[in-house]
């Protein structure tokens, strides 16, 4: 083929996709999702062990850690968003 260039080699640490840093890795995506969602399900379930009221507290902890999770993720996946942005620039104002 004439007049094509080469394809880009890869880089040596491996393949990295354009965009995110957050979700670049989508096993540790979904590990910090389930981890978190496990380790406050757990407390609540440690929670309901002492003081009898199965299962309120581990369904608590569930949904608080599944949120929680989710939304820290959201604002770091925005907080990457808003840097990536070009810097607004000012219209030049009428004299």
């Amino acid at each position: 083929m004439t007049g094509s260039s080469p394809p880009d080699r890869p880089s040596p640490g491996g393949f990295k996709p354009p965009g995110r840093q957050s979700l670049r890795d989508p096993l540790q995506l979904g590990v910090s999702i389930v981890g978190t969602t496990a380790a406050f399900g757990g407390a609540g379930w440690w929670l309901d062990a002492r003081l009898h009221t199965f299962p309120v507290l581990l369904a608590v902890g569930a949904v608080l850690g599944l949120f929680g999770i989710l939304y820290v993720t959201y604002q770091r996946l925005r907080v990457e968003d808003d840097a990536r942005q070009p810097p607004k620039t000012r219209p030049p104002e009428a004299p």
